[in-house]
């Protein structure tokens, strides 16, 4: 239907707020397999820095093209509006969800998107 770009983002590109949105025409119903979204809180965060990996799937420019890759690290540092981790990406990482396993055998959820960070550290 439409798309939306982060307004902080228009007047002044950065990583703190570089997201967008695409608005769908009807409803949509993810099927198995789609990931669901997840807003932790920071006591959340604080737990799943201790206790599990963060991972990111893409499609990064370095590798062959069309090729998903896939690599997890513990959370390293919690900011308001930025989680910074050691998961090794590359240029076509952008965008890529930044994902964790919320229960041993459950299905993963999504919580952030990655961007770009200072290095040596990535950040989402």
């Amino acid at each position: 239907k439409r798309w939306h770009v982060n307004p902080p983002y228009r007047r002044r590109p950065s990583a703190l707020h570089d997201v967008g949105l695409i608005e769908l025409e009807r409803p949509f119903s993810p099927a198995p397999g789609f990931f669901r979204l997840w807003s932790p809180s920071r006591q959340d965060l604080d737990r799943l820095r201790a206790s599990r990996l963060l991972h990111i799937s893409g499609y990064p420019a370095d590798k062959p093209e069309g090729t998903q890759w896939e690599h997890a690290e513990r959370l390293d540092r919690i900011t308001e509006r930025q989680l910074f981790y050691s998961v090794d990406t590359c240029p076509g990482h952008s965008g890529a969800p930044v994902w964790i396993q919320r229960q041993q055998a459950g299905p993963p959820v999504i919580i952030a998107v990655h961007t770009a960070g200072p290095r040596p550290h990535s950040g989402g």
